[in-house]
């Protein structure tokens, strides 16, 4: 008996979280090139791989765009700051704020995009961040937030580049 009831539990809660789990996430790298030019630090999104290029877009190709489908997707940024006057790294303690539209998000803000993003790992110079990619078409605009190596004081100014989300993925697990 126990075990019956067991498994119908397990059965409602499969239920509500959508049934099958989702299909391994598309994995897409970019690198977050830091530069100092012209005596300010300033950041470009470049792609890690092939496979994560045509996910640029926008102007200047700055932009994350994921498209309309089931699939979700695991972010990788990887900090590259062989060009500026600092060595970088991301806020352990908050590398990332994000909310729905396109406005930069102020340190302290959180993520509030619904359940479309999360943080999976921060360590260092790389941030993972799973995007579920389930509502309609939104825009979220995210702020990256770095510190330097040495010293682990907030590095100024912060990076703020967009995401375009398609829209159509699965019911979030999170």
């Amino acid at each position: 008996m126990e075990t019956s009831e067991q498994g119908l539990k397990q059965s409602e809660q499969s239920s509500k979280k959508g049934g099958n789990p989702p299909p391994p996430n598309v994995k897409l790298q970019f690198n977050v090139v830091a530069s100092t030019k012209s005596g300010s630090l300033t950041y470009e999104l470049k792609p890690t791989d092939a496979s994560s290029g045509p996910y640029l877009k926008g102007s200047n190709n700055q932009t994350v765009t994921l498209p309309n489908g089931p699939d979700w997707y695991d972010i990788v940024f990887h900090v590259v700051d062989n060009d500026s006057t600092q060595k970088i790294a991301f806020d352990t303690n908050q590398p990332i704020c994000a909310q729905v539209g396109t406005a930069c998000p102020t340190t302290g803000s959180g993520i509030n995009t619904n359940g479309q993003l999360s943080v999976e790992d921060s360590k260092g110079k790389k941030l993972t961040l799973q995007n579920c990619n389930q509502d309609p078409p939104i825009q979220i605009g995210y702020t990256l937030f770095f510190v330097d190596e040495s010293t682990q004081k907030p590095i100024d100014p912060p990076f703020d580049p967009i995401m375009d989300n398609g829209g159509g993925g699965r019911i979030s697990f999170i």
